[in-house]
């Protein structure tokens, strides 16, 4: 026979399992995202810092990103900080052939010019107890990321294909087969010897 204390504990454990599995089952299933205006998707995108991201054609084979969740300058929208409906980047009036995010973004236009804004340092720590860095240089530029802009450097004069976004670091594949690596280094992330580069 229970005694009370584990009757009541079952039924506390009972009760919470319920409610989370009739209120937010709905969470754990796919569902259609509401296109908001966002036409003929061509590629979908994942940003893991409380956000995502579509590339959408809107006129002939021009393609738009267009982003939601967190919002502001880390998602490309500076002026707009609502988290839904998805909203297009701001400040680039070229075709976007790729878009990857962590606490930054980046974006890669049809020209092979790579973009990047958002957090700019290692503000929550490096991986496994690293001390912030204020400015890590995951945007491949010095300085905060409160608007895109292109890359500094080499990369440049290179035509990019493709980026990934890491925590505090960032990666640009070009069309010559080269990746090249940005940002905090404290575990090797970069593929290559030192703290940050």
């Amino acid at each position: 026979m229970l005694s009370t204390q584990k009757f009541y504990l079952y039924l506390y454990f009972f009760l919470i399992w319920n409610f989370c599995f009739t209120s937010c089952v709905e969470l754990f299933l796919p569902a259609i995202i509401s296109n908001s205006g966002v036409t003929k998707v061509v590629r979908a995108g994942l940003q893991v810092h409380r956000s995502g991201a579509v590339l959408t054609e809107v006129a002939g084979d021009h393609v738009v990103a267009y982003t939601w969740g967190i919002g502001g300058p880390r998602v490309g929208r500076p002026s707009r900080s609502q988290p839904f409906p998805a909203q297009p980047v701001e400040g680039i009036n070229s075709s976007v052939v790729d878009i990857s995010a962590s606490g930054h973004t980046a974006v890669v236009t049809a020209e092979g010019t790579l973009y990047t804004c958002g957090r700019n340092d290692s503000a929550g720590g490096g991986g496994h107890g690293s001390p912030p860095i204020k400015d890590a240089g995951q945007l491949g530029r010095p300085g905060p990321g409160s608007h895109l802009l292109p890359v500094f450097g080499d990369l440049r004069n290179e035509k990019v294909l493709s980026s990934a976004c890491g925590r505090y670091h960032t990666l640009a594949l070009t069309a010559g087969g080269e990746v090249w690596s940005f940002g905090l280094n404290d575990h090797g992330q970069l593929g290559r010897a030192g703290t940050w580069g």
